[in-house]
């Protein structure tokens, strides 16, 4: 006979399986976010996703519609948790903040909201290299928006004579797959000898260093 199948262990934060109407949609969006995020959209099948999420084919049909609307859904709950929480978090800190403490609490607030959310990172760092309609909504659903508000910011702070003249678009790349690789992507930063301690003081001081190195590359 052949050997079972080895199945990853189910993350804390995955729905069990057994009384699965009663599951917020919340976390099924989350855990399906993760799926999307380790294995891409091609490799997620709507049995894995079944499987992984704890509930029953029909069940995931009828309340988030075919592998591509679950993909979507999970996506837009995702970028939509990272935009709330880089923005709440940065509005406490920049109430009367000159360009360049504002765009600091900026860089802070997206680099501990996309620790909090790593799946974030993962799947965009599939997606980015894949051209394609997947990627297009992405762009549409959160570039479109978020990335005007980060390019409004430099703007503001160059017309005051704060900042140089710098690609908005090079920050912004530099900012979430180089700052957050540092703090996401923990097994590699691990090799290189980042302390990868999940101490939420640890984190903070990370994103405040490399907030402060992409700072020291603005200001004139």
């Amino acid at each position: 006979m052949k050997a079972a199948a080895k199945r990853r262990p189910r993350s804390p934060g995955r729905p069990r399986a057994g009384g699965a109407d009663a599951v917020p949609r919340e976390k099924i969006l989350d855990a399906a976010l993760e799926v999307f995020a380790d294995v891409g959209f091609e490799g997620t099948s709507i049995l894995q996703l079944t499987r992984e999420l704890g509930v029953s084919h029909n069940l995931l049909h009828a309340r988030l519609g075919s592998k591509r609307e679950i993909w979507e859904a999970a996506v837009g709950h995702g970028l939509d948790l990272l935009r709330r929480e880089t923005r709440e978090s940065q509005r406490l800190r920049e109430a009367g903040a000159d360009p360049a403490d504002r765009l600091r609490a900026l860089f802070v607030s997206f680099l501990l909201a996309l620790a909090e959310h790593p799946a974030i990172l993962k799947l965009m760092n599939y997606e980015g290299a894949r051209p394609g309609d997947r990627l297009d909504y992405i762009a549409e659903r959160f570039l479109a928006s978020g990335f005007d508000d980060f390019r409004r910011l430099l703007a503001e702070g160059v017309a005051a004579g704060v900042f140089r003249e710098v690609s908005p678009a090079a920050l912004f790349l530099l900012l979430a797959h180089g700052g957050g690789a540092f703090l996401c992507l923990r097994p590699l930063a691990r090799h290189l000898g980042v302390r990868v301690r999940r101490s939420g003081a640890v984190v903070q001081a990370q994103a405040e260093d490399v907030a402060d190195l992409l700072l020291r590359g603005v200001l004139k």
